[in-house]
């Protein structure tokens, strides 16, 4: 089954909104057999983000960080993000960014990324392709 392979985040929000987020977190553990709940605990101390909230309540940067955090905590060889950084703020997607990379088992662990923000997660990537108009483009330009 391709979902214990990969753990998918989606540009989408497709959260539960009348769950807390540790109840968002307690959910994906139930439903996921790789997933690592203290890893998922530290994540969220990083992030800053309160337990006891409900995800409706949340901020779209807030329930960005979470949907990291529940694709992150995931023991599989594959990870796919889409547009991980959407609704983040500017002035903490460096740290995110750089955190990412203390979260991952780079030695197990595949990370396909899309993005518009290129320059910003370029210093923490192995390659970039870059396409534009259903094309590869160089890059840099």
């Amino acid at each position: 089954m391709i979902a214990s392979e990969v753990s998918y985040l989606s540009e989408l929000d497709v959260l539960y909104p009348f769950y807390t987020v540790k109840e968002t977190i307690d959910f994906n553990a139930g439903l996921f057999a790789d997933f690592d709940v203290a890893k998922a605990q530290e994540m969220l101390t990083f992030m800053q983000l309160d337990p006891d909230k409900k995800v409706k309540a949340l901020s779209k940067g807030n329930r960005g960080r979470l949907k990291i955090i529940l694709t992150l905590a995931r023991k599989v060889p594959l990870i796919l993000m889409d547009e991980p950084l959407s609704g983040l703020d500017p002035l903490v997607r460096d740290s995110i960014i750089k955190s990412l990379i203390s979260y991952l088992d780079l030695e197990q662990q595949t990370v396909v990324m899309t993005t518009h923000e290129v320059t910003e997660v370029e210093p923490i990537l192995d390659m970039v392709v870059a396409v534009q108009n259903g094309r590869y483009v160089e890059w840099p330009r």
